[in-house]
C-alpha cells in the first residue's frame, strides 16, 4: 500500500510538471549551422551553453571563403583581359600588315608584256579622227586636235619604256635565239618611236608650243613725293617671235592632218604586231631550249 501511494504521488507530481510545461511554452531558437557558430569558453558554465553564445555567428570561415572566391575571380578576369589584349594586338598587327601590303600593291605593279600590248592596242581607239572643220583660221580646233594626238604619243612612249623591265633576264639565263629576238624587238620599237618623233611630234609642237620671247609691254613711271626720286616699273609679256611662221605651221598641220594621223596609227599597229611576234618567238624558243639537259 505504501508503494502504491508513493507511485501515485510521483505520477501526480509528473502530471503537474507536464501541465505546467504545456501551459508555459518554451521559446525555441532557430537552427544555426555548426560551422557558422562559435562558442566562447567564458560563456560555457558547468557544461551548459548560454543563449548569447548560440546567437553569435562564426563569420571568419565565410569571410575567408568570400576572399578566396574574389581572388580567383580577379585572377580569371586578369587572364581574360591579357588574352583579349593579345588577341586585339595581334589582329591590329595583321590588319596593319594587310593594309600596308595592299597599299604597296596599289602604288606599284609591274606590267607584263601582254598587259603592255593590250594597253598600246587600246590607244588606237583614243586617236581622234580628222575633224571636218579643221582650218588654219580656226586656231582652237587645230590646237584641240593636236593636243589629243600629243596625249596619245606621250602615253605610247611611257608604255614602250615599260617593255624593257618586262623582258629583262640576265645574259646567262637567255639562249642565243632569245637574245636575237630581244634585239629585234628593241630595234623595231625604237624605229617606230623615231618615225613618230621625226614626222608627227615636231608638227604638233610647232602649234602647241610656239616660240615666244619676253618683252616689255608697258613702262609705268612714278615720283616719290618725299624724296622727289623718279621710279620706273616695267611690265613684261610673252610675245610670239614669228607670227607668220606660226601661221604656216597651222597650214602645214591642217594640210597633212590625215597623213599625220595615218603615221601614228600605222606605228601603233606595228608595235602591237612586234610585241605579239616576240611573245610567239619566246614560247617557241622555250619549247626548243635544251640547256636543261646540259651537264
Amino acid at each position: 500500500k505504501k508503494r502504491r501511494a508513493s507511485s501515485t504521488s510521483a505520477s501526480a507530481s509528473l502530471g503537474v510538471t507536464a501541465a505546467s510545461t504545456v501551459e508555459h511554452g518554451v521559446d525555441i531558437l532557430p537552427a544555426i549551422p555548426a560551422a557558422s557558430c562559435a562558442v566562447n569558453e567564458e560563456e560555457v558554465n558547468n557544461g551548459a551553453v548560454t543563449e548569447s553564445a548560440l546567437k553569435k555567428p562564426r563569420l571568419e570561415d565565410g569571410d575567408s571563403k568570400h576572399k578566396e572566391s574574389d581572388e580567383t575571380a580577379n585572377k580569371t578576369e586578369k587572364k581574360d583581359s591579357k588574352s583579349t589584349g593579345k588577341k586585339s594586338s595581334d589582329s591590329k598587327k595583321s590588319s596593319k600588315k594587310a593594309t600596308a601590303k595592299k597599299e604597296e600593291e596599289e602604288e606599284y605593279k609591274t606590267m607584263t608584256l601582254s598587259e603592255i600590248r593590250a594597253s598600246i592596242a587600246a590607244l588606237r581607239g583614243q586617236v581622234p579622227p580628222v575633224p571636218s572643220n579643221l582650218s588654219p583660221d580656226d586656231a582652237k580646233s587645230v590646237t584641240d586636235w593636236a593636243t589629243s594626238l600629243q596625249t596619245v604619243i606621250e602615253q605610247l612612249n611611257l608604255y614602250i619604256c615599260c617593255v624593257s623591265p618586262a623582258t629583262y633576264k640576265w645574259g646567262s639565263d637567255r639562249s642565243g635565239a632569245a637574245d636575237q629576238n630581244l634585239a629585234v624587238l628593241s630595234s623595231e620599237l625604237g624605229n617606230a618611236q623615231d618615225q613618230i618623233a621625226s614626222s608627227v611630234t615636231p608638227r604638233l609642237t610647232n602649234v602647241l608650243a610656239p616660240v615666244v620671247d619676253l618683252v616689255i609691254s608697258k613702262v609705268i613711271t612714278s615720283k616719290n613725293e618725299e624724296t622727289g626720286e623718279e621710279i620706273k616699273r616695267n611690265e613684261f609679256t610673252r610675245e610670239q617671235v614669228d607670227p607668220a611662221f606660226l601661221k604656216l605651221c597651222y597650214v602645214i598641220l591642217c594640210r597633212n592632218a590625215a597623213l599625220i594621223r595615218n603615221v601614228l596609227m600605222t606605228n601603233l599597229i606595228k608595235i602591237d604586231n612586234v610585241i605579239q611576234d616576240y611573245v610567239k618567238a619566246t614560247k617557241k624558243d622555250a619549247s626548243h631550249d635544251s640547256r636543261g639537259f646540259a651537264y
